[in-house]
């Protein structure tokens, strides 16, 4: 894997105007004291964009100055413009200073701006022409050529126990026959922001061009370039639309249907119960046929046989109802001729009715409940 550096643009907060308006001739930035016969040193603040040809600000200023709550990341532009070619130029932050005791220069981070030959504006709010926008690291020495723009991006984090207060440092400046100490100051808010932000973002961000500028192929290069990106989204409080687009994360919805019933025939009621939540209501209103409720699931004969226990409660005093144990053998085919049809006298009022079966055909292995309204006979003559 090419250790490729990653990418980022500068956030815009001014309101950029038409190019034909002059945008980069804007008046803008402060020149520091720190100005020389070698080089001018002036400051910005982040939201503008600086030409590589703007010269430098006649109005002077202290210090770069940034300003931030705890915990938050703030950023200015720091631009140097050599009068002659500098050789091998360093910029190292030092630690920051104040009541509030010390910054560590480990907080302060200096990037380059690189530029970008825009030859096709995007609209007219653009600018064709040598437009600021990457950000990468600064990875070591560099050399600048005389009568330009060199823009580099200071950024600050104040950490999340840092008392309010000014604090001051310097940013050294050197190479061969150049040196200049830039003053720093950050003025941190008696306020400090949470790790997690409270208006989140939906970053636009494609992997697959990632990998396709980078020439990535495999999978193991890819996952360990986007963990960079991520830990950069996760320092400046982005989110990208998709966190963990190499992983297969699908959605599932839990089967929220009913449970399937288990009577055939029959009505669930719950305005006439004896206990629980509801009944089970078999209503003879039927004279050409048995009006039956038949439970779905067959019941296993055991060693010790079966035990059924119900409640029950007929409409009418003196009313039969019946109960009949179908058998199956082992392949699961009805055993004609061997029902055990069990009638049950009821009062009108609520019943227990138990009883345990020991006694079954030779051959049967299971049995299927069926509750009759009316016990059955051939004629039907008590249906209805």
């Amino acid at each position: 894997m090419r250790p490729t550096p990653i990418l980022l643009c500068l956030g815009v907060c001014c309101t950029v105007m038409a190019a034909g308006s002059g945008y980069f001739d804007l008046p803008f930035g402060l020149r520091l004291p720190c100005s020389n016969d070698k080089a001018d040193v002036w400051w910005a603040s982040s939201g503008w964009k600086i030409a590589a040809d703007k010269p430098a600000p006649a109005e002077g200023g202290e210090a770069i100055s940034i300003s931030c709550a705890r915990n938050e990341v703030e950023a200015a532009q720091l631009v140097l413009r050599p009068k002659a070619t500098l050789k091998a130029l360093t910029l190292k932050p030092g630690p920051l200073t104040g009541a509030g005791g010390p910054i560590s220069a480990e907080n302060v981070e200096v990037l380059a701006v690189r530029y970008v030959n825009v030859t096709i504006p995007t609209d007219k709010s653009a600018v064709a022409g040598l437009w600021p926008d990457p950000l990468p690291p600064l990875a070591g020495p560099i050399d600048l050529a005389a009568g330009r723009n060199y823009v580099f991006w200071v950024r600050v984090k104040a950490p999340s126990d840092a008392k309010a207060g000014l604090y001051k440092g310097i940013i050294r400046l050197a190479a061969e026959g150049f040196q200049a100490d830039v003053p720093l100051a950050v003025e941190v808010f008696d306020f400090t922001l949470p790790d997690r932000m409270t208006c989140v973002t939906a970053f636009g961000f494609s992997p697959q061009n990632v990998w396709r500028y980078q020439k990535l192929a495999n999978a193991a290069d890819r996952r360990a370039v986007l963990e960079k990106y991520w830990a950069n989204f996760s320092a400046h409080h982005i989110s990208p639309y998709d966190p963990a687009p190499m992983e297969s994360i699908g959605v599932t919805w839990p089967d929220v249907r009913p449970n399937p019933r288990l009577w055939e025939g029959g009505m669930d009621v719950r305005n006439e119960t004896h206990s629980g939540d509801w009944a089970l209501l078999i209503y003879d209103d039927d004279k050409q046929q048995n009006v039956t409720a038949s439970y779905k699931r067959p019941a296993p004969i055991g060693k010790a046989g079966l035990r059924l226990s119900f409640w029950y409660r007929t409409a009418v005093p003196e009313h039969s109802v019946q109960v009949s144990l179908n058998h199956y053998d082992a392949e699961d085919k009805w055993m004609s001729g061997c029902n055990n049809d069990i009638d049950i006298d009821g009062d009108g009022t609520w019943q227990r009715f138990g009883r345990t079966i020991t006694q079954f055909p030779p051959g049967a292995r299971s049995v299927r409940l069926h509750l009759r309204a009316a016990p059955w006979t051939d004629e039907g003559d008590r249906t209805g």
